[in-house]
């Protein structure tokens, strides 16, 4: 009777180990570097790639880090992998919605990966060993219970950097391969841009703007004291076929006789006269409320860019074409998106599709701006920095409700 019994349970086991495994996306987000705060002293040590961790920037940066009004405006929660649920803050879920929404898929997976936000090479090194361990960690026990992740990362500034120094770890454990890797403002410093080559990416769409000054400020947390927008060669180092590059640009109507309270409400004819007003480095990544440097009369305010990437790669992978640089051109009130394909410098073949309508565009602002904190955010975002600044013995005069005080040691 016990062989019987053994000879069922094998065949069970048997049929459960051929069912197919069900695929799912899984989708993380991660957040850039914070605005460096702190002393001279403290920025020669990020250029001596020392750790900053007990500097005054070093704890600064932890707490606005770890305050609850640094998340109000963009996917981001606790240090580490962290799965985005009820819980999460609105910010999170709500770009995570859109992205659902935009894409038509609603069994997806969405994490964060938190990680420091310093400005520090090694440390970002170490943040990347950390992201892939825990992602595999996370991989392994969905494969147990029968899916198979697609995996897409979207990785905003110097997280960008952080997914890169994911193959440091790769390299010694092979668990996964990432399908989808997407770099928005991600400074390319050559610590890093050579990492694009590795097995780990399937594929690579980096998203940049022109209008993107803050892409190339960091002069400290790298070995060369530039920083670049573009993956470019150099000898010893070519671009890889799966990298696409992807100029953004956000084309706004010009009508002078339309009152400036409709201006971004109206659909218009694509023909009239339109004036080009690209994103800056906030308007890539964050809501608009929040982030100081979100203009409000952007054509997609409070939207930010990131939430239509992964739409836009799923767009330019069913063109039938293999350039590596692209030109998105959106016009968000006409409706329509234009995609070049070619290099930088020249334009090989160029095409005109339909974007989000004007009507549901407004009913996403809508949702959005519903999800807006019910405080005064200026108020709020000074009297935060002030509190941040006097986490280390730093001698500067702040503003609080217009009021002038010393920190003292």
């Amino acid at each position: 009777m016990n062989k019987y019994l053994i000879f069922i349970l094998c065949i069970i086991n048997i049929q459960a180990s051929t069912h197919p495994a069900k695929k799912l996306t899984l989708r993380v987000f991660v957040h850039g570097s914070l605005r460096p705060r702190g002393k001279i002293s403290d920025m020669i040590a990020i250029k001596k790639d020392r750790n900053v961790a007990d500097t005054d920037y070093g704890r600064t940066n932890n707490y606005l880090r770890n305050h609850s009004f640094t998340r109000e405006s963009q996917p981001m929660q606790d240090l580490g992998l962290h799965r985005i649920t009820y819980k999460s803050p609105d910010s999170s879920k709500l770009a995570a919605a859109i992205i659902s929404e935009l894409n038509n898929k609603k069994d997806e997976l969405v994490y964060t990966f938190g990680w420091t936000g310093l400005l520090s090479r090694s440390g970002r090194k170490e943040e990347g060993i950390k992201f892939y361990n825990e992602l595999a960690q996370e991989i392994k026990i969905l494969r147990s219970q029968n899916i198979d992740p697609r995996i897409e990362i979207i990785a905003f500034s110097h997280g960008g950097n952080v997914a890169l120094n994911m193959v440091h770890a790769f390299n010694n454990n092979p668990e996964f391969i990432v399908d989808e890797l997407i770099l928005i403002g991600t400074p390319v410093q050559r610590d890093t841009d050579h990492l694009i080559n590795s097995k780990l990416f399937s594929g690579i769409y980096h998203f940049y703007s022109s209008e993107d000054l803050a892409q190339g400020l960091d002069h400290l947390s790298g070995n060369c004291h530039y920083c670049h927008q573009r993956f470019a060669p150099r000898k010893g180092f070519r671009l890889p076929k799966k990298l696409k590059q992807i100029r953004i640009r956000v084309k706004k109507a010009f009508t002078p006789k339309c009152p400036s309270s409709d201006k971004n409400r109206v659909c218009v004819d694509p023909d009239k006269y339109s004036v080009f007003v690209d994103p800056g480095h906030i308007e890539m990544w964050f809501f608009g409320w929040c982030a100081r440097g979100y203009r409000e009369d952007y054509p997609l305010y409070p939207l930010p860019i990131a939430i239509f990437t992964p739409w836009l790669v799923k767009v330019i992978n069913h063109l039938p074409s293999d350039a590596p640089h692209i030109t998105a051109n959106i016009y968000p009130q006409a409706g329509c998106l234009s995609l070049a394909f070619g290099t930088f410098c020249k334009t090989w073949e160029e095409f005109n599709l339909p974007f989000i309508s004007c009507t549901d565009l407004q009913e996403l602002k809508e949702w959005s701006l519903s999800r807006k904190p019910r405080c005064d955010v200026e108020k709020v975002y000074r009297q935060v920095i002030h509190e941040a600044l006097k986490q280390g013995p730093l001698r500067r005069r702040c503003r609080d409700n217009n009021k002038s005080c010393r920190r003292i040691k």
